[in-house]
This record gives structure tokens, sequence and C-alpha cells, in this order.
């Protein structure tokens, strides 16, 4: 998840830049739709709203067997 952050600091960077989101995506190895959501994130929010959220389920929900 660390190195996925610093790919998308890196997009954001090479956007303000003002390279095109096709050659951002293609250097930092990156889908169009992440490098635009990740430039989203930064305009709306700063470095600290380009922080991700945890992925999946919390521990413990959803689960089918019970304790015993």
């Amino acid at each position: 998840m660390q190195a996925l952050a610093e790919r998308r600091r890196r997009a954001v960077k090479l956007r303000e830049k003002g390279m095109l989101v096709n050659d951002v995506a293609r250097e930092c190895e990156l889908s169009r739709g992440t490098v635009i959501a990740a430039h989203k994130a930064y305009c709306l929010g700063g470095w600290a709203g380009m922080a991700l959220k945890p992925r999946g389920r919390s521990m413990g929900v959803g689960r089918r067997l019970t304790a015993e």
C-alpha cells in the first residue's frame, strides 16, 4: 500500500508540472482513473487528502462461524 501511495504522489507532482494524464499513467504505472482521482483528491484536500483509506472488511465483520 505504501508503494501505491508513493506512485500516486509522483503522479500528482507530474500532473502539476503539466504532463498529460496518459503520459503520467504510463510513467507511474497507474490507470488513467487512478491518476485523475489522485489529482482530484490533491486539489480538494492537499497532501492530507491523498491519504489512502484501509481496504477490505474490518476484522471480524461478515463471518459465518461463531467464536465457539
